[in-house]
């Protein structure tokens, strides 16, 4: 090619980013590839104002167990961190550092890792289903402590009491759909209005925001009814299943190996790169 191979962009596609708190960071990548970024948070994090279950795992955990599991790494923060406010920090990580230490994803590690915790288990694929299958032969008689990323019930806690642990799970925040109906509207229109040309999602809660949002309006049908002529990519399985359950199209996703935002906007680099459109 004259001038050397030139590089794979994202050639001045207009990409939506439903993310809240990495969207900058996302935006400033669509544009180093080139695209144009589409800001409009479709997910906002409620965090648990009662400190009961945040105790509740710190006493757990203090009391000794064979299991601790962390679903996401924002959840693992807070919870170091009360722990922290506790006084009883040292005594937490001591704790940490004597149980099987077990991560879904890649944000719990770099968390834990700062606190000199190592991960003893972060199955493939990151998901519920990824875990408890890791998980599930040798748990009878384990006590287990979990942290969910979102309120119970829950396929993994069940999944775990099942095969013989006794756990204990706890809920720090949530993602109410509803909480980003209204701020949400923007990216409806622009879906509706062909002002996007890419959805990117980075979590399950950001599609069901979406799809609160659409639903408030009225216009669900439409939304859903433009999405093929669009491209939708998914970080990852966990979200790419949201994303199939409301019968929204995944067009993109990066290996299971790597549910994370950077692999997702490479392989929507590649598919636009491999196609030379959006669609």
């Amino acid at each position: 090619m004259m001038g050397g191979m030139s590089r794979p962009d994202l050639r001045g596609l207009r990409v939506a980013i439903t993310g809240e708190r990495r969207a900058e960071e996302q935006a400033a990548l669509v544009r180093s590839l080139g695209g144009e970024p589409f800001v409009c948070p479709t997910v906002r994090v409620a965090w648990e104002v009662d400190p009961e279950p945040a105790r509740r795992w710190l006493d757990t955990l203090l009391g000794g167990v064979d299991d601790a599991v962390f679903m996401t790494g924002m959840g693992c923060a807070r919870l170091l961190g009360f722990a922290e406010q506790a006084g009883q920090l040292d005594d937490a990580l001591e704790r940490l550092r004597a149980a099987r230490v077990v991560v879904r994803g890649s944000k719990a590690r770099p968390v834990l890792r700062r606190h000199g915790v190592e991960v003893d288990l972060a199955p493939r694929p990151a998901t519920t289903a990824g875990v408890l299958a890791a998980l599930v032969d040798g748990l009878r008689g384990r006590r287990a402590l979990v942290q969910l990323a979102g309120p119970e019930p829950s396929p993994l806690v069940d999944g775990m009491r099942q095969a013989g642990a006794a756990v204990v799970a706890v809920t720090i925040y949530d993602y109410p759909p509803g909480a980003v109906a209204d701020t949400a509207h923007p990216l409806v229109e622009a879906v509706l209005d062909g002002r996007v040309d890419v959805l990117t999602f980075t979590s399950s809660p950001a599609v069901d925001g979406l799809v609160a949002a659409a639903m408030q309006a009225g216009r669900w049908p439409e939304v859903l009814g433009r999405l093929d002529a669009l491209v939708v990519a998914a970080v990852g399985p966990v979200t790419a299943e949201t994303l199939r359950s409301h019968g929204m199209p995944v067009h993109v996703q990066p290996p299971p190996e790597e549910p994370r935002m950077g692999p997702m906007m490479h392989a929507l680099v590649e598919r636009v790169s491999g196609d030379g459109s959006a669609r």
